[in-house]
């Protein structure tokens, strides 16, 4: 199944903006590639 997300949340008020990687899926956060990363739930 493919999310249609991260789950990430903005740091310091700015957006971010990420590829879904190679496998396509936003959700598989390992390989995401990002341009400023997010704070995750279980960080």
């Amino acid at each position: 199944m493919i999310g249609d997300s991260d789950g990430g949340r903005c740091t310091g008020d700015r957006p971010y903006f990420y590829s879904a990687g190679p496998d396509g899926d936003p959700s598989t956060t390992a390989d995401n590639v990002y341009l400023a990363p997010p704070q995750f739930e279980s960080q």
